[in-house]
C-alpha cells in the first residue's frame, strides 16, 4: 500500500495541525469519538470539529477532503 497521507499533509501544513495518534492512546480516542483507523478529523482554530472521514484510497482523494474545508 501506498504511504501517500503523509506527502498530502504536508502540503496543507499551513493550515492545520498534524496530530498523530494510535488506538492507545485512550484520551484522544474519547475526545474526538473515533472508532477505528484511519480516522481523520479535521478541526478549525478553536478545536470545533469541520469534518471527519475514514479510509480515503489515495492522495487525490484525501486532498479532495482537504480542500473541502481547507481551501
Amino acid at each position: 500500500m501506498e504511504r501517500f497521507a503523509p506527502q498530502t499533509f504536508e502540503r496543507y501544513a499551513g493550515g492545520m495541525v498534524q496530530v498523530d495518534a494510535d488506538m492507545g492512546d485512550e484520551a484522544l480516542v474519547r475526545r474526538f469519538h473515533v472508532p477505528g483507523t484511519p480516522t481523520f478529523v479535521l478541526l478549525d482554530p478553536a478545536g470545533k470539529e469541520l469534518t471527519r472521514f475514514f479510509y480515503v484510497a489515495n492522495a487525490d482523494r484525501l486532498e479532495a477532503q482537504f480542500v473541502k474545508f481547507l481551501g
